[in-house]
Order: structure tokens, then C-alpha cells, then sequence
């Protein structure tokens, strides 16, 4: 897997970036946190390494532009090479989270008449194309959905996979 750097904005000014632990990685291992701001040259916002946690709040970024965020490993005082980066576009939302687009399945009739219609149930996450980044899996239950000790017809159960930018994969 990539370092899977992510940001998110948490207030007017203020981005929460963070990142992965590889098992990899040396128990020596600390970070630097570099952001570019519309494409300029990056900055390190970090004042000395990150040791104790892979995460950073960055604050007076401008978040009417876009930002770019990537990280640097430094073990043993010496910088490493940097990560994949994650760009945050101008005015993103203040939220908690990331939000992915997904395709819900069209609704449905069963044979007896009974409308269904689609939604997301369990998610699992794993890197499903080999490109070090992971993807989502999702399961879409029917709104009829029963367990199979009751009888009746139902609409399918599907699985989807998206990239997290809301490509679907199948």
C-alpha cells in the first residue's frame, strides 16, 4: 500500500491531513507534511518531525484554493522520498469525513409486485487493482430484504466496487 495521504477540511482555515503506518517502516520513522497551495512550490508545514502520530491539523491554509498535501519520511535524520500526494479543491466542504460517490442500483419490482429499492449496507475496504490505494466494496441490500429462514421473493443483493473518487470498477 501508499502512504494514502488524505485532507480534509475542519474549519475556515484549518485541514486535517493524514496518512499510513506501513508495516514496513522503520520503528525510527518520523514525517514531514508539505502543502502547495494552487500549484506554487510546497511548503513544509510541520516545525520539527512527526514521531508520535501520522497525522497533522494544518492551519492558516487559504481553502478557497486548492491544496495539495504529501508527506516525506525522515528516519535517522535523513528526508525520504515523497508520498502519492492528495489534492483538496478549492472551497471543499468542512465535514468529517469523505464523502464517495456511488451508482445505487436501479429500484425494482418482484414477481408477486412488491417495489424494492436499493441501499448500501456492508463496506469493506482493500486494494482490489493492485495500484497501492484502496477500494471499497460495497453490498447493496434490496429494501425487502429478509433472512433466508423467512419465505418470499426479494430484489438481488449486488456488490459494487468503487475508487474512492467514485470510479466504479464492477
Amino acid at each position: 500500500l501508499t502512504r494514502g495521504v488524505n485532507a480534509i477540511p475542519v474549519g475556515s482555515s484549518s485541514v486535517y491531513v493524514n496518512w499510513r503506518m506501513l508495516g514496513t517502516d522503520s520503528q525510527a520513522i518520523a514525517f514531514n507534511v508539505y502543502r502547495s497551495t494552487d500549484g506554487l512550490a510546497p511548503i513544509k508545514r510541520n516545525s520539527t518531525p512527526i514521531t508520535a502520530t501520522t497525522d497533522f491539523t494544518d492551519t492558516g491554509v487559504t481553502t478557497t484554493k486548492s491544496n495539495t498535501y504529501f508527506v516525506r519520511p525522515v528516519i535517522n535524520g535523513v528526508v525520504g522520498e515523497a508520498s502519492e500526494s492528495f489534492t483538496l479543491p478549492a472551497n471543499a466542504p468542512v465535514q468529517q469525513f469523505r464523502t464517495v460517490p456511488l451508482q445505487i442500483p436501479p429500484a425494482g419490482v418482484t414477481p408477486t409486485g412488491e417495489a424494492y429499492t436499493y441501499s448500501a449496507n456492508d463496506t469493506s475496504a482493500a486494494d482490489l487493482d493492485g495500484d497501492g490505494e484502496y477500494e471499497l466494496i460495497v453490498k447493496w441490500d434490496p429494501s425487502n430484504a429478509k433472512d433466508n429462514s423467512q419465505s418470499g421473493t426479494t430484489g438481488n443483493v449486488y456488490l459494487d466496487a468503487y475508487k474512492l473518487d467514485g470510479t466504479r470498477l464492477w
